[in-house]
């Protein structure tokens, strides 16, 4: 079974948590791929499924205009990250 450590105590729902989410849920991420590309699957197709997992669910929580801000926003930081 997986354990996901709870938020730290001293945030409340209303911070922005993405940055310690991110943190508590990476090694399940990580466990998922190793898993997948152990069953044969590539690399690429197994982060293409957690994006597509990723995007039904914040689109189906948060609307289609916000996932599209969200994109939008990967895609400059990802834009900028290759500019440094």
């Amino acid at each position: 079974m997986f354990i996901v450590d709870p938020p730290p105590p001293h945030l409340v729902i209303d911070d922005d948590r993405d940055d310690e989410a991110f943190e508590a849920l990476l090694p399940h991420f990580e466990s998922i791929a190793v898993v997948a590309v152990d069953a044969g699957w590539h690399p690429a197709e197994v982060v293409a499924a957690m994006v597509n997992w990723a995007l039904a669910h914040v689109s189906e929580g948060a609307g289609i205009e916000t996932t599209l801000e969200m994109l939008d926003e990967a895609r400059r930081m990802l834009l900028d990250s290759r500019e440094t």
